[in-house]
């Protein structure tokens, strides 16, 4: 569970990959071969709102096959309610 409005999701993927893809987007700042990734998700992005956000990881090797995909949830918590104040009863 998360409670932000951003959260970076990091990974770990295999040796020979050179793209990386998060819900069918190409990771930009990724450096091929490196084995590691990260993503941005945010509300203001979309990609993370309250509930229930589905995530969709796979990598592409230099051939063009793809690696299996991997998938996990994050779940994103309500903005706690702070009540009105209530005004002072007039005299």
């Amino acid at each position: 569970e998360v409670e932000g409005d951003v959260v970076e999701i990091q990974g770990k993927i295999g040796k020979g990959i050179v793209r990386v893809y998060v819900n069918d987007f190409a990771l930009t700042r990724y450096i091929p071969d490196s084995g590691v990734w990260s993503y941005f998700a945010k509300k203001q992005y979309g990609n993370l709102n309250e509930g229930e956000n589905k995530f969709f990881v796979y990598g592409v090797a230099l051939d063009g096959k793809k690696t299996p995909i991997t998938s996990f949830t994050l779940i994103k918590k309500a903005a706690p309610v702070v009540p009105a104040p209530v005004p002072a009863p007039a005299m």
